[in-house]
């Protein structure tokens, strides 16, 4: 599979999906190699190809973003997750799904200011959406695409991942 641009058109027997390359600190053509037979293993590597992209781009973005706004944590996890995006615990842990990776690059920076304003306040109020929409303004057009973007996440992907 080869790919370059913003987006990273990937075919995976039949099914098309797009990686957001603009999460990448290294913007240069890439290109997997998958060495597996049977399905099940191409499917494993390319998952795990994925996560180890998550684990190198997020952190890092996360890192920028908490700079940029002033809002800092504790400490950052990439897991998969099968019903939250992000999340942010007490002590101002914050963990982040690698399936980010299927959303567009401001969305996912939404959702990193999002979960770093959880640091200051873990609710929903009014004070905790005024930060937000402090950091990003046009806040509610990414809620929106957060709750509608379960689809961008490809069934092969996530086929017996949470078995």
């Amino acid at each position: 599979l080869a790919f370059d641009n913003s987006a990273i058109p990937v075919i995976y027997e039949g099914d098309s999906l797009q990686f957001n390359y603009e999460l990448f600190e290294e913007k240069s053509t890439d290109q997997i190699v998958v060495h597996a037979t049977g399905h099940q293993e191409r499917v494993r590597e390319l998952r795990g190809w994925i996560r180890h992209r998550a684990r190198e781009s997020l952190p890092k973005l996360l890192a920028q973003i908490s700079s940029r706004t002033g809002l800092g944590f504790s400490k950052m996890s990439v897991r998969s997750q099968k019903t939250r995006w992000g999340s942010c615990s007490r002590r101002g842990n914050i963990s982040l799904n690698d399936q980010l990776l299927f959303l567009p690059a401001k969305t996912v920076e939404y959702l990193m200011i999002h979960e770093l304003c959880h640091t200051r306040h873990l609710n929903h109020s009014k004070a905790f959406w005024t930060l937000v929409e402090s950091h990003c303004p046009d806040f509610r057009a990414h809620e929106k695409l957060l709750n509608d973007s379960r689809n961008l996440v490809p069934d092969w992907f996530l086929l017996d991942l949470y078995s």
